[in-house]
């Protein structure tokens, strides 16, 4: 399984329309082994320093690591 984003890379939550601005942008900081090799499971850092677990299918990339913004 490859990982979709990398920690660092900077994501937004697809899920759920009326999410509070604050847990909506932030940044991978661990990728977690899912043990069904399916799907990877991701542990998202918010602004607000909030972390939170997320499926890859529940994010979106908003920009790499290695790119400037």
């Amino acid at each position: 399984m490859i990982p979709k984003f990398e920690v660092g890379d900077r994501v937004e939550r697809i899920i759920g329309r009326l999410l509070p601005e604050h847990v909506r942008h932030g940044v991978v900081t661990r990728v977690i082994s899912n043990r069904f090799d399916f799907m990877a499971e991701y542990e998202v850092k918010f602004d607000n320093r909030v972390s939170a677990k997320f499926y890859e299918t529940q994010l979106r990339l908003i920009s790499r690591k290695d790119s400037e913004a």
